[in-house]
Order: structure tokens, then sequence, then C-alpha cells
């Protein structure tokens, strides 16, 4: 008998914090409104992945049902870390009744850094088919920022009719770093 056994811990917490105004201005013809929202999320991981005779075999370097090409791993150990910051700003004018105009700004900023320990129990190729183990590290940072335009008309000056234009551009930034 030949089985596996894979056991994956993670603990997370997420916060999360959201802010927004609205002003009416020069008689409701004008409306401001801005908006802020911050995330954090903050994950750990942990975990093994054993071949063995049975559910939840200890790990054993010699075991003899192994296989070419098994992969697996002890004392995994990581974290990511994302934090995340949203910032908009919009005014929308009515100049006539049925004619509005909004016109929008929406700034993004992510920061995400993650790392992991391990220790890989790869079987190679026959005919030995020896079981290595290697110490294996993983990290990866990133960081972007964005800015998102966007202008849209409404027109509802026919009855059963309404008519509009959109347009929105975004730009973005940022770098990705990744090690293993």
């Amino acid at each position: 008998d030949r089985s596996i056994t894979q056991k994956n811990r993670t603990d997370g917490d997420l916060y999360d914090l959201h802010a927004y105004t609205s002003t009416p201005l020069i008689e409701n013809k004008l409306v401001l409104s801005t908006a802020y929202s911050f995330s954090a999320l903050h994950n750990d991981i942990g975990g093994s992945r054993i071949y063995g005779t049975g559910y939840d075999a200890p790990f054993d370097p010699v075991y003899p049902g192994r296989q070419a090409l098994d992969t697996g791993f002890i004392d995994l150990e990581g974290s990511t870390k994302v934090e995340q910051h949203v910032g908009t700003f919009t005014i929308q004018g009515r100049p006539i009744e049925t004619l509005q105009v909004t016109a929008g700004l929406r700034i993004e900023q992510q920061d995400i850094t993650g790392a992991s320990n391990w220790l890989g129990t790869d079987v190679g190729f026959p005919p030995g088919l020896t079981t290595t183990q290697t110490a294996q590290a993983a990290k990866s940072d990133a960081d972007t920022t964005g800015f998102t335009e966007s202008l849209e008309v409404r027109y509802t000056g026919l009855t059963n009719w309404v008519w509009f234009a959109r347009g929105e551009w975004e730009q973005s930034n940022g770098d990705l770093n990744e090690r293993q």
C-alpha cells in the first residue's frame, strides 16, 4: 500500500477601513464625492506532503514504496501580507435637468510581500530512486500604483430614451520581484 498525507495549515487576518463624503454644491447642480479605502490581509501557512505506508506516516527517506518524481515536502512555513490603499474623487454636474456629466479619478496603491521555507523531499529517476532533501525558499515582493480617469455624459431629454457616452483611461506602474 502507498498513501500520501498532505497537511495544510492556514491562518489569516483581514482588516478593512472605508470613508466617504458627498457634498452638494451650487443648488445641487454640482456634487463632489470622495472616498478612501484601506485593506490589510495577513496569511500564515504551514504543512507537509509525505508518502508512506499509511495515513499520517512519518517522513522516511528510505521508504520502499517511492516512485520516480514523487514530490513531497516537510516543515513548510510562510506568510503573505497585502496592503491596499484606494482613493476616489468624483465630480458630477447637471447643467440642465436632462444632462448629467460625471468625471472621476481613482488612485490605487498595492504592496504584496510573501515568503516561505520548506524542506523538499523529491524522488529522482530509476534505477536508484534516491530521495533528496533540499532546503528551499521562495520570496516575492510586488508593488503597483494605478490611476484611472473616467468621464460619462448622459442625456435623458427624449421620452423612453437615454443617450450616454463613457470613457475610461487607466495607467499602471509597478515592480515584481520573485526569487526561489
